[in-house]
């Protein structure tokens, strides 16, 4: 009798399992958003090569994200602080601070978010009644071709206000 009731709990908690990872949380309302993105330098040839082809690239944004579920548009204001990687002579190598905005649609499921066209894999860090509360995204990206290729990767955070 129970190994029965065991074996029903343990059947019970596998449909439970299986049904909440096919659940995609709902993403709405502001949230604090933040993004980090870093290419990397290209010297060639690689390891210690005299020739720099790319400096590379990061950036590190924060917003404020409004995500509209009955229209699937979200909008964002914020600041970015970017620059190069390498700094070389002949580049002035200064980080930059600029205006960030961000006006598009948007879409998730239970693996991705699309921001406006661009897909990102997520992870959902916390959901409280079907609503995502905070989660992380990222994606990685080849910047041009052959020799010349930077790989990329950018990431962000999203955690709702109160």
């Amino acid at each position: 009798m129970n190994a029965k009731i065991f074996l029903l709990a343990g059947a019970a908690l596998l449909v439970a399992q299986s049904a909440g990872a096919a659940t995609t949380p709902k993403i709405s309302g502001k949230y604090n958003f933040s993004m980090s993105e870093f290419c990397q330098p290209v010297i060639d040839p690689w390891p210690n090569g005299s020739s720099v082809l790319y400096d590379g690239y990061r950036s590190a944004t924060t917003a404020v994200a409004d995500f509209d579920s009955s229209s699937a548009k979200v909008s964002a204001t914020g600041e970015t602080l970017s620059g190069n990687v390498i700094v070389s002579n002949s580049a002035a190598g200064t980080m930059t601070a600029s205006p960030y905005t961000l006006s598009g649609s948007y879409s998730n499921t239970a693996t991705t978010l699309t921001l406006d066209g661009a897909v990102y894999q997520v992870d959902y860090k916390y959901v409280l009644k079907g609503l995502a509360r905070s989660f992380h995204f990222y994606t990685t990206a080849t910047e041009g071709g052959g020799v010349t290729a930077a790989n990329c990767a950018l990431e962000g955070n999203a955690s709702m206000e109160k």
